[in-house]
């Protein structure tokens, strides 16, 4: 979501925004939650880099920042792969092998990574629903469906699969483009199993095909991505551009670099037109890396900031705070490979040394045969071949002196089902010094604490909004209202002098709901739509909360605009629907409910509702042969489901 009013400018990956600064008023509060120091502030040879970022301002990165790289500045053009692998032959041809290389692609993808045959369970079962992958021609349709009477499905869904995410190293996951908006499927393949299954988190939430794809969500997955202004999942054509991550991802645009080779220019020394990452100081070439491979438990646009501001060359920081709980650097999850390694005695001791392109060839993996070797002397590259090793000599030959077998071995994603990843913590004896976990809530700091300038008080902003962004994610009543009690006067700092900062408002707005103040957060979601009419997240909020102040009308508007704002979202013509019912309008809200069910049939509650306006129009037989649908998707219901209908229905 943009975080200020939408710019005109669509060139990918530039930026025009200059966010202002926030007064002072967090100093102490900052101190202890902001300025935590990750185990990596004493690392010699980095004093220089961190007098340098309190010497410039984050204002203006593209202004203050001293780079010896020209392409960091705004106004220099992305060229694209193509015009990249016309002279990089060998480098373009090995990336595009490498799983960053087919992160993103049209569907169905040509690698015959997936099977569609039963062995493969498809078509598989869960909860009573049925879910089947079918090619047929140039399309793959995922299926979602209910068994009726005499082998006719009660219900089904049926829909074309526009773009397959993710490399299928680990798995896949496909996104439906209904007009311009992007959704998730419940399918997903994955690959180590070679299976088909519910989609990573709709075990215990089936969102079927409504999950809404966020420009965040394709941050890392592809080379560029922008939903429209204030929408949360719809796009203007071409959705992506370039489809997978490219080479300027993490070189930076190539528009210099090109026109010099086109001149034939002999280049002396540092190409100044190009960002190497190898020739970054320590911060900076992590962050190229870091830009997707560091989630933390929340990660923050600064204000003013698009998602693809970032240039390689410019510290992440300025662009994006991500938030983490120091003691839990290592937690084992799907993209937690950044935190674990910061976590490494190796990398603590390595002084800025050791980094992500240490191990990793970016542009190539190693060949499956050569795999062992390769990382081998990627840690003799640091560790002598005499270091003692505990492990018996035999046995370790046996393993092919395979190093990471023992030091970085495989763990479970609890985030992903199916899928095993590699531990990046790189400790000395297999599963030592696992820290006892605890809530996530608990002691959020800043990744970069060590390298933010201490006069940037913008960060108490940041720091408001990652408090609220993990307060929504958690079902814990008490942690919600601490929390939203902490980041009140963080955003109420930021807003004072930036009072247009939408997601702060929004931020807010959210933290005063969860504090039981439902009138004055109505109000400042109010303030948001002054600004920004049509901005979805605020009139979900508005909504929810108008309603529950029994202001019906305000309610019905909200919803109107919602279903203006997005037609595909099956829970907002349900709510309508409700509250249609609640005025006694059935034919009307009939009718919405008939819209929510085409989009998503397997919602039991607007079957539910759609079976009480046949029941008040005097349809009776409309009604009977919808609660035959809704017992077969709910059979263990039944009794409890004849007691309401017998309720409805006198």
């Amino acid at each position: 979501m943009n975080q200020t009013r939408p710019r005109n400018d669509k060139q990918v990956m530039a930026s025009t925004g200059n966010p202002r600064t926030a007064v002072a008023g967090a100093r102490a509060l900052l101190a202890g939650a902001l300025l935590v120091v990750l185990g990596v502030s004493s690392w010699a040879g980095w004093n220089w880099y961190r007098s340098r970022l309190a010497r410039t301002s984050a204002d203006d990165p593209w202004g203050s920042f001293t780079s010896p790289y020209r392409n960091v500045r705004p106004g220099v053009k992305y060229v694209g792969d193509k015009v990249c692998g016309d002279c990089h032959v060998d480098h373009a041809t090995a990336f595009h092998g490498h799983p960053m290389g087919r992160s993103f692609a049209l569907a169905p993808v040509r690698d015959q990574l997936e099977a569609y045959d039963r062995a493969a369970r498809n078509p598989f079962e869960v909860a009573g629903l049925k879910y089947f992958v079918e090619p047929h021609g140039d399309k793959v349709f995922h299926k979602e469906s209910l068994a009726g009477k005499q082998g006719k499905p009660a219900f089904e869904t049926s829909l074309p699969v526009r773009f397959a995410l993710g490399s299928g190293a680990h798995g896949r996951a496909y996104l439906i483009d209904r007009d311009g908006f992007l959704f998730q499927s419940p399918i997903s393949w994955y690959t180590q199993r070679h299976a088909w299954d519910l989609s990573p988190g709709y075990g215990g939430n089936n969102r079927h095909f409504e999950r809404p794809i966020t420009g965040e969500c394709l941050f890392c997955h592809s080379n560029y991505a922008g939903p429209l202004p204030d929408t949360l999942n719809r796009y203007g054509e071409p959705m992506i551009a370039g489809l997978s991550v490219g080479c300027e991802r993490c070189h930076g645009p190539g528009e210099l670099h090109v026109a010099r080779r086109e001149r034939q220019e002999v280049v002396l020394g540092l190409d100044d037109t190009i960002v190497n990452p190898r020739h970054l100081d320590p911060p900076l070439r992590e962050a190229v890396c870091q830009q997707c491979h560091l989630q933390g438990a929340a990660r923050i646009l600064r204000y003013g900031r698009e998602p693809f501001d970032y240039r390689p060359g410019l510290p992440l920081h300025w662009f994006r705070s991500v938030f983490v709980r120091p003691e839990g650097l290592g937690d084992e999850k799907a993209v937690s490979q950044v935190e674990q390694m910061y976590s490494s005695k190796c990398f603590q001791a390595s002084n800025g040394k050791l980094g992500c392109i240490s191990c990793h060839n970016p542009h190539e993996l190693p060949a499956a045969d050569k795999r062992e070797g390769f990382y081998r002397n990627r840690c003799l590259q640091c560790h002598e071949v005499q270091s003692p090793c505990s492990f018996p000599l035999a046995k370790r030959q046996a393993a092919k002196d395979n190093c990471i077998s023992c030091h970085m071995p495989p763990t479970d994603a609890p985030d992903i089902a199916h899928t095993a990843l590699t531990d990046h913590r790189i400790r000395r004896r297999p599963r030592e010094g696992t820290a006892p976990a605890r809530p996530p809530w608990e002691g959020l700091a800043h990744f970069h604490g060590d390298l933010v300038a201490p006069e940037d008080k913008t960060l108490s902003r940041d720091l408001g909004l990652a408090l609220i962004e993990v307060a929504r994610r958690i079902n814990v009543p008490e942690a919600q209202q601490r929390l939203a009690r902490d980041a009140l006067p963080l955003l109420e700092d930021g807003l004072a002098t930036a009072s247009g900062d939408l997601s702060a408002l929004e931020a807010k707005g959210h933290a005063l709901r969860l504090r039981g103040h439902t009138r004055q957060a109505l109000a400042v979601f109010e303030t948001v739509l002054d600004d920004a009419p049509n901005r979805e997240v605020s009139l979900q909020a508005a909504q929810t909360l108008a309603e529950l102040l029994g202001q019906q009308l305000a309610a019905l508007d909200y919803s109107k605009r919602l279903i203006a704002a997005n037609p595909w979202n099956s829970q907002y013509h349900y709510h309508y629907a409700r509250l249609l019912g609640g005025r006694l309008e059935w034919r009307e809200c009939l009718k919405q409910c008939q819209l929510s069910l085409e989009i998503n049939p397997a919602d039991s509650e607007a079957r539910k509702l759609l079976i009480r306006c046949y029941l008040r129009i005097g349809q009776k037989e409309s009604a009977l042969r919808e609660f035959e649908i809704l017992l077969l998707s709910s059979p263990e219901k039944e009794k409890r489901l004849r007691e309401w209908l017998a309720q409805e229905d006198l």
